[in-house]
């Protein structure tokens, strides 16, 4: 459970072995990925994020056809409890 609040989501994706394709989708709108990441390589992304009430937030991790999405984790920063 989350507590309401200004939220950044730190995301990093990638993978060693091979490419692929992270797509991130939050319930309050937000989503980021979708680019294709070359084997070896890892990207990042800080999502923006107002979670408007108490409780979970709910995020959906998709990919393309043809590609794995990669997801190694996500780091969730409140700085502004509402």
């Amino acid at each position: 459970d989350a507590p309401a609040g200004q939220y950044e989501l730190f995301v990093v994706s990638g993978d060693e072995g091979e490419d692929s394709v992270t797509i991130l989708n939050c319930d309050e709108g937000r989503h980021c990925g979708g680019e294709t990441i070359k084997a070896g390589s890892y990207q990042y992304k800080v999502i923006p994020l107002v979670h408007e009430n108490d409780g979970n937030i709910k995020l959906d991790i998709s990919t393309v056809a043809g590609k794995k999405w990669k997801l190694n984790y996500i780091l969730v920063n409140l700085y502004k409890q509402l």
